[in-house]
């Protein structure tokens, strides 16, 4: 194996509580050519000065720190400070296994990829894991084959973490400052750049599922950008891979029920809960008469048929279950 170096760029906000654990694992890691990029957006904790604590302890470790900018721009940052050939993105509350970062350049350059995607391993604050059942197999998949099992959430997520890039697909590509769900604003770029993709049946990206998140988080206008995205998503599919659309359509419906969720409990929120509702249903007729949809699907597309007031009670079952079981 060469010794390309990595870039690994963790955004830093307000993170005191996770930061230590996010850090510590990205040191030990096997695989020694690295730089950490840890891009301070604005900290008011203790966050900042954490980052410059490790700055000192390991001369690999870079420190940016800049006005809160959310994100995406800290994210933009990370990538005009790196350097290495490849690169990698970890969030500041998550963390990863010690040979995360060797298992995935030796995907890249045993198999000439410039695009290697592993898989998200959900993890909660009280320190219990989702039953790990990858197998470590290797697979080069197509474009289509891509935004399938991402559009199906069958074993990778459009998250732009545990992933790892060649630094020449992510060349003129930014995540969009200002704007929420970053990530699956900038998937099908990235998508379209790879020359070759490869995906490995691995966990070693610990996805910290925070208590309760399923429940709050206010709703806002920018949000309804998930859904201009993912509208966006099933018009290009359509044209470019429309064997696979339905997954597209599929990923537009689950991302509407996900702001549902957000502003049901709301009654500021109570239009843009109508129009939501009114644009699932649009789509009732796909939901009952595909197999990809669950049974779980089905009951709850029946349940908001009848209004959002029976879709309410529903909802707000479904996440005091949740929350007793300590996950989100």
């Amino acid at each position: 194996m060469s010794n390309a170096k990595v870039s690994i760029i963790v955004p830093v906000y307000n993170v005191e509580k996770y930061l230590n654990k996010c850090v510590n694992s990205i040191l030990k890691q096997t695989y020694n050519n690295i730089e950490i990029i840890l891009v301070d957006d604005g900290s008011t904790d203790k966050s900042g000065g954490m980052c410059d604590v490790y700055k000192k302890k390991d001369d690999r470790v870079v420190v940016i720190h800049k006005k809160n900018g959310g994100l995406s721009d800290a994210r933009n940052a990370g990538m005009r400070k790196s350097s290495g050939k490849l690169v990698t993105f970890i969030d500041s509350d998550d963390h990863i296994a010690d040979d995360y970062i060797e298992t995935l350049v030796k995907c890249a350059e045993n198999n000439s990829a410039d695009l290697v995607i592993s898989r998200l391993k959900d993890y909660y604050e009280n320190g219990s894991c989702k039953k790990d059942d990858a197998n470590g197999e290797v697979l080069e998949l197509t474009k289509e084959e891509a935004y399938k099992r991402m559009l199906g959430q069958d074993k990778i997520d459009v998250s732009a973490t545990a992933k790892l890039y060649d630094r020449n697909i992510l060349e003129n590509i930014q995540f969009p400052v200002g704007e929420y769900y970053e990530d699956i604003q900038i998937i099908d770029k990235v998508i379209e750049k790879a020359s070759k993709i490869v995906f490995v049946d691995y966990s070693g990206y610990y996805y910290l599922q925070r208590n309760n998140s399923i429940m709050y988080g206010a709703m806002s206008e920018k949000r309804l950008a998930l859904i201009r995205k993912t509208e966006e998503l099933v018009r290009f599919t359509s044209e470019r891979y429309p064997r696979i659309s339905k997954y597209a359509v599929k990923r537009h419906i689950y991302c509407q029920y996900h702001l549902l969720g957000r502003c049901i409990n709301d009654k500021a929120n109570i239009a843009i809960s109508k129009k939501i509702r009114k644009g699932i249903l649009s789509n009732r007729k796909a939901i009952f008469g595909r197999d990809i949809y669950t049974k779980k699907e089905k009951i709850a597309t029946a349940i908001l048929s009848l209004g959002l007031k029976p879709y309410k009670i529903f909802w707000n079952i479904y996440c005091k279950t949740i929350k007793n079981k300590g996950v989100r």
